[in-house]
């Protein structure tokens, strides 16, 4: 989790720099950071969820899945415009008007991808109907690869109420999970 608070703040500082660095009409550097931002807040996120992000390929997964998971295809664009950023860094073909524009989807981008932060993976064990955070409690740790994903939540709670066994059940959730939780 240490490294995942890492990635988080080298994300907002490096935005706070590709700024500066536009002020300063560095639109190389400015383009960079942009896109140093956008790729260490997706680190972040895939850090805290055990998803790869070593390496561009992988990091652009991250994206897609979290647009996927999602369902908001704005993501996969304002990913777009992050790594176009990073092209230009090496070509120098934007203006400042492109690069300022760019900044700024990128704090839209790192906006939106704030709140996926706080999800946690839930897992639902078919056999009790209990849902339990992946990793939560040792059933979890122990079984949990066995069970049935119900997806990305804020909370235990949450999670329940996706997680029954039918549409009008809503799952009791792991008494152990839920200590874990604020």
């Amino acid at each position: 989790m240490v490294q995942a608070q890492t990635y988080q703040d080298a994300s907002r500082t490096l935005l706070e720099q590709g700024f500066a660095e536009l002020e300063q009409r560095d639109l190389r550097q400015a383009s960079e950071k942009a896109w140093g931002a956008a790729a260490q807040m997706l680190k972040s996120i895939a850090e805290r969820r055990g998803w790869e992000h070593k390496g561009h390929r992988f990091i652009r997964r991250v994206a897609s899945r979290l647009a996927n998971e999602t369902g908001d295809v704005e993501i996969r664009r304002l990913y777009r415009v992050a790594s176009d950023l990073h092209t230009n860094f090496y070509e120098d073909l934007d203006t400042a008007e492109d690069v300022t524009s760019g900044l700024e989807d990128v704090q839209r981008f790192l906006d939106k991808l704030a709140p996926l932060l706080a999800m946690a993976r839930y897992l639902v064990n078919p056999a009790t109907n209990v849902v339990h955070r992946e990793g939560g409690c040792s059933d979890a740790r122990s079984h949990g690869d066995t069970w049935n994903p119900v997806g990305y939540f804020s909370s235990l709670s949450e999670a329940a109420v996706v997680g029954g066994s039918s549409p009008d059940t809503v799952a009791k959730s792991c008494q152990n999970c839920s200590r874990g939780e604020n």
